[in-house]
């Protein structure tokens, strides 16, 4: 996220790739979420989302007060999902 947030979309993108080659059950698909979201990739993020949510990663618990997550609270799909998995609406 400090990559991303610093400009170094490149170096962020690699390490979203090393993160993706990680295995399932290393509960990779939240952190992949939170990269996919620095980078402003709303679409993937979600759909990391949604596998964490998945994988019943613990990490999910931390979704609505991660602010890497603030320019998703708009979409939808991010308020269907947080609804699903039965955490509170924040921000």
């Amino acid at each position: 996220m400090a990559h991303a947030g610093a400009g170094r979309r490149a170096a962020a993108a690699a390490i979203v790739e090393e993160l993706e080659t990680w295995s399932p059950r290393a509960n990779r698909a939240h952190a992949i979420a939170r990269a996919h979201a620095a980078l402003g990739q709303h679409d993937e993020a979600l759909r990391w989302l949604r596998q964490s949510a998945d994988d019943r990663d613990p990490n999910m618990i931390w979704t609505g007060l991660d602010f890497v997550f603030d320019t998703l609270r708009k979409d939808p799909r991010y308020d269907d999902l947080i609804r699903a998995v039965g955490l509170p609406q924040t921000r």
